[in-house]
């Protein structure tokens, strides 16, 4: 069962979660650009940054494919459902971002 990780309309948010054999610190923040567009950060409890700046992209089959040795194995997916579009202050009710650890059964991903 994937865990929900809480994005919010106040900017930016940094929380911990229960990634099975670690904890680990997740930050999403917004920048404006050429396109506005929201981010996510993970590092562990230490502070030592595992990924840094990624581009939370709906319809994503793993946001952290790739992401390094120290990632792999977990599973991040940015869904969009129907509610209230986001704006350039907040993510809205239609985007939630589902965590699965590296014990969890994944998604299957339809290609």
């Amino acid at each position: 069962m994937p865990t929900e990780i809480p994005c919010t309309s106040a900017g930016s948010r940094k929380f911990i979660i229960d990634a099975g054999p670690e904890y680990l610190s997740l930050r999403t923040y917004y920048s404006i650009g050429m396109e506005p567009v929201w981010f996510l950060d993970i590092e562990s409890l230490d502070g030592t940054p595992l990924a840094v700046g990624l581009p939370i992209l709906p319809g994503s089959a793993n946001l952290l494919r790739g992401q390094g040795d120290r990632l792999d194995g977990y599973c991040i997916q940015a869904v969009l459902l129907d509610g209230e579009q986001g704006d350039p202050e907040g993510l809205g009710d239609k985007l939630r971002l589902l965590f699965w650890g590296q014990e969890e059964e994944k998604p299957e991903v339809r290609r």
